[in-house]
């Protein structure tokens, strides 16, 4: 079975019944969805793992290179399968209100607090990758010992 297929079982398992999980069936949930957009686009498990450790540019003068997407879309690749985009790529505020319920207790305060702190995170940008992107390193900035997204 593929992992797309094994992806919507669980998000209509979690999402739409809003059934509780546990972390470890978070974290399996967030391994699919990253080895998904991982493929999708072709992000490498190094720059994935520069997010997760607080490095959010492509290079060391603090400034995005336009020209390479690929995290971005990573993350609003990520966003997306977690059923928390808008359509224009931002972070959707109403969807993870919603989903509050399932989030394990023990990140779910931590987590509620960074979600709230970053609504309105990509403010003035246009482009979806961009939205997305300006969410997850809001996120990861507000607690980076929670962040806990792909």
């Amino acid at each position: 079975m593929n992992y797309q297929l094994i992806l919507l079982f669980l998000a209509s398992l979690w999402f739409e019944n809003a059934i509780s999980i546990n972390e470890a069936q978070m974290k399996a949930g967030i391994k699919l969805i990253k080895n998904t957009c991982r493929t999708k686009t072709k992000i490498t498990d190094e720059q994935i793992a520069k997010m997760h450790e607080g490095v959010w540019d492509d290079d060391d003068d603090g400034v995005w290179d336009d020209d390479d997407d690929v995290t971005k879309c990573y993350c609003h690749c990520a966003l997306g399968m977690m059923k928390l985009q808008a359509k224009n790529g931002a972070f959707d505020h109403e969807l993870f209100e919603k989903q509050k319920p399932i989030i394990p207790e023990v990140i779910r305060d931590p987590l509620i607090a960074s979600v709230n702190n970053c609504v309105n995170a990509g403010e003035g940008l246009t482009k979806k990758c961009d939205l997305s992107y300006a969410f997850f390193k809001c996120v990861y900035l507000d607690d980076p010992e929670h962040y806990m997204f792909p």
